[in-house]
């Protein structure tokens, strides 16, 4: 371990609204190190981590105060937030592959950032899996969807994807309760059974819910269940894993995505974006009109930063179905620009550079 200080952390405070979550911390991170923060859950881990590199500013009753620095820098007067945030890359506990091949979800990154040639890519595309312990599983499937790859795959590609920027700093979340891919696993030992899925949701345990969302039968849930369900949702991790396993799987799909986009809660309206970008992602017998409809309710959520992560990565996922829905979002995306909102500006500036990406231009005219 090298003994110079590459993260310094002194008196940190985070506040959201009149709460106060991170207590003056103070430590400092030294430059290879491998650094570990242990709590249970809702004690401000992740929104430690969302400080280092400031998404936290997606949040609009955060209040910081204190110092972080990285190489001696303040991040707080970094003005280009792009490369903050590619110097410090983060990776979340559940895998979020790209509907597109390994390898490209590995040098999307990189095409982004202006790379285009092949004998560019090649080295760092193998570098990257290799270093994710994927490579010698995927070398001959690389032209595979990504989204096909198991459920602890997807999860070294995503830090394959996160290494492909080639940060200084990797923030890995990590939930230390049964991990969602063993859950998968123990449910898929058993039979789906609505009464099952009742009770085990009613235990209101984290992993109790994961497991009520994988045994639930889509068909046998009522409108009633999705508005009990929602409404007793506490965490991102369960509203992505109910939309994602269950909600986006039901006969109310659609107008329940909207319904809960329009609701009071936020994760309430997150759990809406998350079914409509799981049902982007999924439904491709689909036609345009109800991706077309979704996109015409952006526009207030856009101005919401507790929305923002969620809000951006549905969008694209949208916008990437076919050229006509592309056209569709990059228009919406400029007219986000127009709004007297300064998180909603941020947010189209985000996915306009995404969208005129090249790279993400070439996928959407594949699937014409």
């Amino acid at each position: 371990m090298s003994a110079d200080k590459h993260i310094e952390i002194r008196d940190l405070r985070l506040a959201f609204g009149t709460k106060e979550v991170i207590h003056g911390l103070t430590f400092d991170i030294h430059r290879n190190e491998i650094f570990g923060i242990i709590g249970p859950a809702q004690s401000a881990k992740t929104s430690l981590l969302r400080c280092l590199n400031r998404t936290i500013e997606f949040s609009a009753d955060a209040t910081v105060s204190g110092t972080i620095k990285v190489d001696g820098q303040d991040v707080r007067g970094v003005k280009d937030l792009y490369s903050l945030r590619r110097k410090i890359g983060m990776v979340a506990p559940l895998p979020v592959g790209l509907p597109i091949s390994i390898y490209n979800n590995v040098a999307f990154a990189p095409r982004c950032a202006g790379m285009t040639k092949r004998s560019e890519l090649d080295p760092i595309v193998e570098q990257c899996l290799r270093q994710a312990a994927l490579w010698d599983e995927v070398k001959d499937r690389l032209d595979s969807l990504g989204t096909k790859l198991s459920g602890g795959q997807q999860q070294r590609l995503t830090i394959a994807r996160a290494l492909s920027h080639q940060p200084e700093i990797l923030c890995l979340k990590l939930n230390l309760g049964a991990s969602v891919i063993s859950l998968q696993n123990l449910a898929a030992e058993y039979t789906k059974n609505h009464l099952l899925a009742l009770k085990l949701w009613n235990k209101q345990w984290r992993e109790t819910m994961i497991l009520a969302t994988l045994l639930e039968k889509p068909e046998e849930v009522t409108e009633n269940q999705m508005d009990f369900w929602v409404r007793q949702i506490q965490h991102t991790e369960i509203a992505e894993q109910t939309a994602m396993n269950l909600f986006s799987k039901t006969p109310f799909a659609y107008e329940k995505a909207i319904e809960f986009c329009l609701g009071k809660k936020t994760l309430c309206k997150i759990t809406g974006l998350l079914m409509m970008g799981r049902l982007a992602l999924t439904d491709r017998s689909a036609n345009n009109e109800p991706f077309e409809e979704f996109l015409e309710l952006f526009p207030p959520l856009a101005k919401d930063a507790q929305l923002s992560i969620v809000f951006r990565r549905v969008f694209i996922q949208i916008a990437m179905r076919n050229p006509s829905l592309y056209k569709i979002a990059l228009l919406q995306a400029h007219l986000l620009r127009t709004l007297d909102s300064a998180v909603a500006h941020e947010n189209a500036e985000e996915l306009i550079s995404q969208l005129e990406c090249d790279a993400v231009k070439d996928l959407v005219n594949r699937r014409s």
